[in-house]
């Protein structure tokens, strides 16, 4: 069962998101692009370009979102992997949030 989020995103990824077309939905991609970041954490290093080959590979379902997001969404998407690659390098695992000022 799917469950409700809402995310508040920086501008540039809200316009770069309108953008897209809409043969695969956010949702979908955006649980896509978590799962991946979630794995690429966990393991505590970054994922080669094999073991990424290889985790999308793993499922049928996988391999079709892969196909889909690839024929709809073309170019489009290495823009948003760059940001990925950008919220990653700016990520620190194991470092503590700081508290907000009240």
């Amino acid at each position: 069962m799917r469950k409700k989020l809402t995310l508040t995103i920086e501008p540039e990824v809200y316009d770069m998101i309108k953008e897209l077309p809409r043969k695969v939905s956010i949702s979908e991609f955006v649980s896509f692009a978590l799962k991946a970041m979630y794995k690429d954490l966990k393991s505590g290093r970054g994922m080669t370009d094999e073991q990424l080959e290889e985790w999308m590979e793993s499922t049928p379902e996988m391999r079709d979102f892969r196909e889909r997001l690839t024929e709809h969404w073309g170019p489009t998407i290495y823009k948003i992997d760059d940001a990925i690659n950008g919220i990653k390098e700016k990520v620190i695992p194991g470092k503590k949030k700081r508290k907000k000022e009240k």
